[in-house]
């Protein structure tokens, strides 16, 4: 028979002559040429000779491979020699199997309709490889449709059955076969006895052309195989069975060799089945030795009996025998008696799952969490079934049904097993069964890969299994089955097949075997690929040696490694002043640095193929575009999870710069990756990093020292470089050292990484755009390399500044920079911030004249500068046309280098200590201790802070306008100078806390409720009005203006404040926890307690602990479809789990570029929900822009942006970023973003929206808590029929009964409002619409919105599902929500549903929101749209419809959702200055009924003893000007007993009074109808009121309860249950201390003056608990209550404390004898005793405690002064 495998003619290429007389002179001349021994044939003459283990590589690889074949020739060309000389030099065979799709099956013509396609998709890419294999030499390319490589070896079948020689017969020379091939499962030749394993493309280019390939010698584990499979197990069962053991034994980089007597049982096909997946067990290849079984499969395959003779006797010559005993690194063994039938999955193909064992691990996959091995889907969802039609038939589907039954992969090429499917196939259409056309949800198939994603995206569950179980799960239809027990279909005589019935004997599938696979079948298939198909010879290609490159291809395109290269090498060179273009981390992967999977919509390379007029439909994979360095140079160390230490958008190449990367441990590991290198040498000169295979581009790898790297030498990557070599590359050894110096002065040692002499060769042909082939090619050029080496002289070529690449480089960086602003862009002309921004009072001149107070404290600011302690850095700032801004305390003029490491955020502190340092209330030591915050942060030192201004919302206000003037009349009692209770710095006050939802789905309803808001409100509104006259310096900004924060953010935040010449940042305190939303501004602002609020306006100093910051980096781009609200949520999570509690967060990175400025206030505006202080967004171009957009005038935002700059506090990330130190460091990549919503009963708690359902339901399971309802399984699907206005309507578990627009988080965005009305639309379009029991609602936080909204024309659409504009306030997210209608309510109180509300808040804390809405999910607009059109939280959006369009069509979530694109459009035209300009304009102008409200005009406020809205609190009345000391708390009671997470919605008043409290018993008292109630927030001027509403949450737990949830407690002395106010008066009115016990987070949430004045009312004493958060410890200092920490580890329940005790805290009487943070002994009366840490946390709330709280303290301090 003729030996179609080894015949040069029969594969249609030739060995290159040249190398064939390289091979006889290298024979000649070789240093073991005395061991060269001929090999006689048995009949006479010799096969040849052969040395003893000789190994000549063989690669296969593709596309890039020809490219640089190509380019090399022209090359060669234009350097005057023959460019024929570039051939490969080994055989090279290229299978193409990776481009055919199955989109068409269950055809007879599926094969030509798959390959009519395949063609089309890659005609440009199969004409240039026709061209390839026509033009070199030694080269074969196997044409599409003739299988996978691996099997001809399939690409590897194809290698097995045919190009696989096993032993090489090379002009005489004997040797063994050997392969590396760019497929990792190039390891099938293994079966065969030829070694073989995948390697990068640049590794096999090298050994194409003919260099060696460096490896680690690697150890081998021996696994040995005895006994014999049992009847009825496969080769698939085997390998799924060894790679288990293999993954758990740790084969990676490690040879498995595999031998012993069970070897015999083994066909070839087993064994190439078991090498074949060797990738999946991790080692480099799965070895099967030759022994007779090979010698049989090569006959049976076609080799000729002369070939296998040869192969024979050579093995046996050289003494490869499989039978000898051997020496192996650590052993294995297997019983092949013991493998059973399996499959693998449903994830990754090494979790094996026993065929006896499957129904009952499907089971527990699906109760499991989202894992590897989980799905997480609730118990009663479990056996639900979706009906639906296929093609006109009734189908229907559950969890576990198949919807891909797949025979494919390497397994194709064992005939046992696909024969054994075939007798399957036959034994059923015998039976009658057929395989379901319904099949949906899982895949079987028979690969060797099944990760999650990589099958199809539907399929969830994928399962490895043999070609027989494929046809057998597909008949069952699922694989929720069990085999042995449960019938796979119904025969058509009626009767039960099981499994058993259809599945062959072993003896069945022998004899199939042996009748039917014939060795001629093997001849026939091979002599008809090399013929190729009609498609593939059709195929017109040129016949020139040459490629003709065409310059708009997108597919093929000529590199530019070798257009400035000469025949004269350049010689060796170092490197100078090179800048670091990357400073990178340990464990840099291929992954991080090569292209790879599908090109992204929004890269650069996307953009180069748009501009090339490639579609994005046409984009293809990165993969599919590898012969184009233009495409895949635009993807180098792209991926979106590269962690770069510094951001540099200089533009090295054009300017001539050399560039290094810096590296840490392990760079470049992972799977060897041609564009990995290529990649970097098209934009880097050098590497310095531990370990690299760089040198083959002529990239020059260094490595460290042992124990140093980056970090350890100081160096940021801001450096410049200088590495110096010699110019002769005979001074160059492998391995030297070489001096690396910087610009800064630093050196240091590295080790150079040419471990050869031939990676000296290398560099010595290298220069900036040259590579490894560069020097053959000139190696070729000159005949012999020795010869060019001795005669060239070393030339240095210019750079490559105008490749195109490097232009590339520049318009991108262009691009970026342009679109920092992301949603807010526009040109027309801005106008001024209706006054000059440069006194603090000009913000509110026009409301009334400048008081007399303000002069003063002008005249003080005036003396202060020119007495001032830092005087002498002073410093003017210049206008850019002359004259100057004014004067401003210069922190570069301090010339002290820890400053510029500080991050922004701490410069604001450091700017306002050294302004107001007067060495009393500020001292120097404070200015140190700031400049010093590295060191001095992590000992938690005090430093005080005087805020620019304050900030106020009406709830908190109204008690902070009742304590000053309680305060007047304190002073006045005291006989002082009541006019000294004023503000002394500016404060402002919003009222937007009073509007409810009463009326919704309206055109009238912001009339209304603003109606009904006065009518409730009059009484509170006249008492602020008065304020705004009575004390100066205080703004009032009327009802119905719109939102505190969003209005803060458009109108009121300066940035930087010019008060009377003095410059400084701008800074707030608010006493609403949101008030954090102005720091997206690049304004410092937190939340405060109403107490350190109206300190503040005192002009006390804030004491505060110098903060940590903790650094968060953002990277990337939020993907299509992915909005603020999913980012803010998805940040929330990442810094509540890393722990930001009093720390400030400060952002930056590339990432920052990407988010508009409303994107960056989102995340600012809930610090509170993850913790921290703030979220600081230092001020950069995007804030400037956005100033203008919102009418700051163009000389406002230039005073601000020249004073930033001038004082360091401005981030310009178009220049290279100084580095800045954090005390802890996080970084999110945008692009991994994902839709979300968070709940049901904190925000922190986030859920994917893909996850939602499932969430849902764990939620109705669970037992009571965050995350659970325990609702009964019976009562689940329980559902709720009811009249709504005359509609039958209906609630469930989940039914969404109010779904709210509203809360500054979202409202001040206009991409998720508009995204909301673009939802609208596209539902209205389609006919969908909101149920009408739904509460709807949209409430914007200013009159922006409406004009843009309306000027977008999409106001109309959210009209239409019932969000009409409600008000101009906070409403839902504080529990303004109003009544539900009383069918709705009744249907839910008396089913007892869980019913949700679904938002666009900030908070979501269970009764918050409303309480009949026990689920409150937090979501963006355009969800919260999307829910309500849903009625349900129990929907999974991406598989279930969202309702019924007006044609009768299923409506889904994608349907209805708009892209970025579309958003990105509507703002660009809708979001307009003008609108900002006449919006706040008439926001001074007040409303008919502001105007209309008469109050007096008295400086002391006359208090009506009948108000129950305004009542003279208690604090002062028997106050003194003695203070009353330190003291302790003896013989307390505990009034109550809590767990963790106690908030300050649990403990302050808040939301409606519900008809049974104490609260309201007392209103009642009064005359007030219950419908008057009106909510706590907007009676927290009486403090009666406040008093009876603390601590009275409806969702409360309280451990004295034992279980039973409400605002009650136990009155310990009686054992009574009874109101907390009620059980804490009995305690008050008997003599009796209280104490509160608490778990971890106490007090934590907004809400937080009356969190801590309540208590105080109520008479508590002290509160002991694990943790406080910061605001509410220390507002319950200023109130006079001590806190007291349990020691770390224990707790009441630890301590064994049930709250029944007795509890006697000591403390001294006098307050010099405690400390900050001294340890305290609290007793009880059961005689248990423990030690607690007081948390005062500085000596300024000692002083607070030992006044009874900070407002006595200020009066005392007003009057001595």
């Amino acid at each position: 028979m003729a030996e179609p495998a080894l015949s040069s003619d029969s594969r249609g290429c030739r060995i290159d002559e040249s190398s064939e007389s390289l091979l006889r002179m290298k024979a000649s001349e070789h240093v073991f040429k005395g061991i060269l021994t001929s090999l006689p044939k048995p009949g006479g003459g010799e096969f040849g000779k052969y040395y003893s283990l000789p190994a000549l590589n063989d690669p296969r690889i593709a596309v890039p491979a020809v490219v640089d074949l190509a380019c090399m020739r022209d090359a060669m060309n234009n350097l005057g020699s023959d460019s024929d000389k570039i051939n490969p030099l080994v055989p090279v065979d290229l299978v193409i199997d990776h481009s055919v799709q199955v989109n068409v099956a269950r055809s007879e013509n599926a094969v030509q309709a798959n390959m009519d396609l395949e063609f089309k998709r890659n005609k440009e890419i199969f004409s240039f490889l026709k061209w390839g294999c026509t033009s070199f030499n030694n080269m074969l390319v196997i044409p599409p449709g003739s299988g996978i490589l691996h099997q001809l070896r399939r690409i590897f079948q194809v290698n097995l059955e045919y190009l696989g020689r096993v032993v090489f017969n090379t002009n005489g020379i004997l040797y063994p076969d050997s392969v590396v091939g760019t497929d990792s499962h190039t390891t099938m030749v293994d079966g065969l006895g030829v070694a073989g394993w995948g390697v990068g493309g640049i590794e096999a280019e090298a050994a194409m052309l003919g260099l060696p390939m460096s490896m680690l010698l690697p150890d081998v584990v021996g696994f040995r195989f005895s006994g014999k499979l049992r009847d009825g197990v496969t080769a698939t069962d085997l390998v799924l069975t060894v790679t288990q053991m293999l993954r758990k034994h740790g084969v990676v980089g490690k040879f498995v060799e595999f031998y012993g007597n069970g070897m015999n049982e083994l066909s070839l096909a087993d064994r190439a089945t078991i090498a074949n997946m060797s990738p999946a067990y991790g080692a480099t290849m799965g070895f099967f030795p030759v022994d007779y079984v090979t010698l049989q499969y090569l006959k049976l395959t076609g080799r000729s009996d002369e070939t296998v003779a040869m192969i024979e006797a050579y093995l046996r010559a050289i003494h490869i025998q499989p039978h000898e005993e051997r020496v192996y690194s650590s052993y294995l063994e297997l019983d092949l008696a013991d493998v059973e039938p399996c499959v693998s999955g449903p994830k990754r193909l090494h979790d094996r799952v026993p065929l006896i064992d499957m129904k009952a691990d499907w089971h527990l996959c699906l109760d499991n969490k989202l894992g590897f091995k989980g799905f997480a889907v609730p118990k009663e969802a479990q056996n639900k079934v979706a009906k639906f039609s296929f093609h006109g038939q009734p189908a229907e589907l559950k969890h576990g049904s198949v919807v891909i039954a797949a025979i494919t992969s390497c397994n194709t090429s064992n005939p046992s097993v696909m024969l054994g499917a075939g007798l399957v196939a036959k034994k059923a259409c015998e039976f009658g069964l057929q395989v379901r056309h319904d099949i949906i949800a899982a895949a079987v198939l028979s690969g060797n890969r099944n990760f999650e994603g990589r099958v199809h995206p539907l399929t969830k569950a994928n399962y490895l299994a043999s070609p027989p179980l494929v046809v057998a799960y597909a008949l069952a239809g699922t694989v929720d089955i069990d085999f042995e027990k449960e019938p796979i279909g119904t025969a058509k005589d009626g009767k039960t097949v099981y499994f058993k019935d259809i599945r062959p004997s072993t003896q069945e599938i022998a004899e199939v075997v042996q009748s039917s696979v014939l060795p001629d079948m093997f001849k026939s298939t091979y002599e008809a690929t090399m013929k190729g198909n009609p498609m593939w010879n059709q195929l017109s290609v040129p016949g020139t040696s040459l490629h003709s490159w065409d310059p708009s291809s997108t597919y093929i395109h000529e590199p530019p490694y070798f257009k400035n290269m000469t025949v004269d090498p350049p010689g060796a060179r170092g490197v100078k002043d090179a800048y670091c273009l990357l400073n990178l981390g340990e464990f840099i992967t291929t992954d991080h640095i090569s292209p790879a999977g599908s090109i992204h919509k929004d890269s650069p390379a996307a953009k180069f193929l748009l501009d090339n007029g490639v579609e994005r439909k046409n984009f293809n994979s990165y993969g599919s575009r590898r012969g184009n360095d233009e495409v895949l140079a635009r993807r180098t160390f792209a991926n979106m999870r590269l962690v770069n230490k510094l951001l540099n958008e200089e533009r090295y190449k054009a300017a001539g710069h050399d560039t290094i990367v810096l590296a840490g441990a392990d760079y470049g590991s992972g799977s060897s990756r041609d564009w990995a290198a290529k990649g970097p040498m098209l934009l880097v000169s050098l590497q310095i990093f531990p370990f690299g295979n760089l040198v083959g581009m002529g990239i020059i790898p260094l490595c460290f020292k042992s124990g140093q790297f980056a970090d350890t030498l100081g160096l940021t990557g801001h450096e410049r470089y200088t590495i110096d070599l010699p110019s002769k590359i005979s001074k160059i050894r492998p391995g030297q050292e070489v001096i690396v110096k910087t610009d800064t002065g630093k050196s240091f040692a590295c080790i150079m990484r040419f471990d050869t002499e031939r990676h000296t060769i290398v560099v010595m042909y290298k220069k900036a755009s040259t590579t490894a082939a560069s020097s053959l090619l000139r190696a070729s050029s000159s005949r012999f390399i020795s010869s060019t080496l001795s005669s060239t002289t070393p030339k240095i070529s210019p750079s490559y500044s105008s490749s195109p690449i490097s232009s590339f480089a520049a318009q991108h960086r262009s691009l970026s920079s342009s679109s920092a602003v992301r949603s807010f862009r526009c040109s027309v002309p801005r106008w001024s911030h209706r006054v000059d921004w440069r006194s603090p009072v000009s913000l509110r001149a026009q409301i009334r004249a400048v008081a007399p107070a303000i002069e003063r404290l002008e005249r003080a600011f005036a003396t202060m500068a020119a007495e001032h302690e830092f005087k002498e850095i002073l410093t003017s700032l210049p206008k850019p046309g002359g004259g100057e801004f004014g004067k401003f305390y210069s922190l570069p003029a301090l010339n002290d280098p820890r400053i510029d490491k500080l991050p922004y955020s701490i410069r604001i502190l450091l700017e306002s200590a050294i302004r107001n340092c007067d060495n009393f209330q500020v001292k120097k030591e404070d200015v140190e201790k700031i400049i010093d915050w590295e060191n001095s942060s992590p000992k938690q030192v005090e430093i005080p802070f005087k805020p620019a201004r304050v900030l106020l919302q009406d709830f908190t206000g109204v008690p902070a306008v009742v304590d000053l003037a309680c305060m007047r009349d304190a002073m006045n009692r005291l006989g002082s100078d009541s006019s000294k209770i004023n503000p002394l710095v500016p404060v402002d006050l919003v009222i937007d806390h009073s509007v409810q939802v009463d009326v919704t789905r309206s055109e009238n309803a912001v009339q209304a409720n603003m109606e009904l808001e006065f009518q409730r409100n009059k009484e509170r509104f006249g008492f602020l009005k008065w304020g705004s006259t009575a004390f100066h310096n205080m703004l009032v900004v009327p009802p119905g203006s719109g939102i505190v924060h969003q209005v803060n953010l458009e109108y009121l935040g300066r940035v930087v404040f010019n008060t009377d010449g003095i410059l400084y940042p701008d800074s707030v305190v608010g006493t609403d926890s949101h008030t954090t939303m102005i720091d997206g501004l690049g304004v410092a602002g937190w939340g405060v307690g109403g107490i350190e609020a109206e300190a503040t306006m005192l002009g006390q100093p804030m004491s505060m602990v110098l903060p940590g910051v903790v650094g968060f980096k953002l990277s990337g781009k939020l993907r299509n479809g992915v909005t603020a609200t999913d980012l803010v949520l998805t940040v929330t999570q990442m810094l509540r789990k890393h722990g930001v509690v009093g720390k400030f967060v400060e952002f930056y990175g590339g990432g920052m570029g990407e988010l508009s400025l409303a994107d960056r206030a989102t995340i600012a505006n809930m610090s509170p929900e993850y913790g921290a202080t703030m979220g600081f967004f230092p001020v950069d171009h995007v804030t400037l822009q956005y100033l203008k957009l919102t009418g700051r005038s163009d000389e406002t935002v230039a005073m601000i942006e020249g004073y930033l700059r001038a004082n360091k506090m401005f981030v310009d990330y178009n220049e290279p970023q100084q580095e800045r130190v954090y005390s802890s460091y996080l970084e999110l990549n945008l692009d991994e973003v994902e839709p979300c919503v968070s709940g049901p009963k904190r925000p922190h708690d986030r859920v994917p929206l893909k996850e939602m359902k499932a969430d849902w339901h764990s939620c109705l399971d669970n037992k009571v808590g965050f995350k659970g309802f325990a609702v009964p399984k019976e009562v689940q699907e329980k559902v709720a029929k009811f009249s709504f206005h005359g509609q039958p309507a209906e609630l469930k578990h989940g039914s969404v009964v109010i779904a709210a627009i509203t809360s500054c988080t979202n409202t001040s965005n206009p991409s998720v409002m508009l995204g909301a009305g673009l939802v609208a639309k596209k539902a209205c379009e389609l006919g969908l619409k909101v149920k009408p029991w739904i509460k709807t609602s949209l409430a914007p936080g200013s009159g922006v919105v409406t004009k843009y909204l309306l000027q977008s024309g999409l106001q109309e659409y959210l009209n239409q599902q019932g969000f009409n504009i409600v008000g101009y306030g906070c409403t839902t997210c504080i529990g303004n929500s109003g009544d539900l209608d009383e069918s709705v309510a009744s249907a839910i109180s008396e089913n007892d549903i869980v019913a949700a509300a679904v938002l666009s808040g900030n908070r979501n804390f269970e009764g918050r929101v409303h309480a009949l809405t026990r689920a409150n999910y937090l979501a963006s607009p355009p969800l919260v749209v999307a829910y309500a059109l849903a009625g349900t939280v129990d929907i999974d959006f991406e598989k279930e419809p969202i309702g019924t369009s007006k044609d009768g069509k299923s409506v889904y979530f994608r349907d209805i959702w708009p892209s970025t694109e579309e958003i990105a459009e509507a703002v660009q035209s809708s979001v307009l200055p003008q609108m900002f300009k006449s919006t706040y304009e008439s926001i001074t102008k007040g409303n008919p009924m502001w105007n209309q409200l008469s109050v007096p005009t008295d400086t002391l406020y006359s208090w009506d003893t009948n108000s129950t809205y305004i009542h003279e609190p208690p604090y002062f009345k028997s106050m003194t000007m003695d203070p009353p000391g330190a003291h302790g708390v003896k013989d307390a009671y505990c009034l109550l007993n809590f767990g963790d997470s106690i908030t300050t919605d649990h403990i302050s008043p808040a939301g409606s009074i519900h008809k049974d409290s104490p609260a309201a018993k007392y209103l009642l008292e009064r005359g007030v109808e219950r419908k008057d109630f009106n909510s706590y927030g907007s009676r927290r001027g009486n403090d009666e009121v406040m008093a009876r509403g603390t601590f009275a949450n409806i969702r409360i737990v309280n451990k004295l309860l034992n279980g039973e949830v409400g605002p009650k407690t136990v009155h310990v002395p009686t054992g009574e249950k009874l109101y907390v106010f009620d059980a804490a008066s009995r305690y008050k009115d008997a003599g009796h201390d209280t104490i509160i016990i608490a778990g971890a987070e106490y007090g934590s949430g907004s809400s937080r003056d009356w969190a801590a004045k309540g208590p105080m009312l109520l008479g508590v004493k002290a509160v002991i608990a694990k943790s406080f958060e910061r605001i509410h410890r220390s507002n319950l200092v200023g109130m006079g209550i001590i806190p007291l920490c349990f020691k770390a580890g224990e707790d009441a329940d630890t301590l064994g404390l049930t709250g029944h005790e007795r509890y006697t805290i000591d403390l001294p009487s006098n307050i010099s004898e405690i400390r900050p943070g001294q340890d305290v002994t609290v007793t009880t009366d059961s005689g248990k005793s423990f030690t607690c840490t007081a948390r005062f946390d500085t000596e300024v709330e000692l002083a607070y405690f030992n006044n009874g709280g900070i407002l006595p303290y200020v009066i005392r301090n007003l009057i001595k002064q």
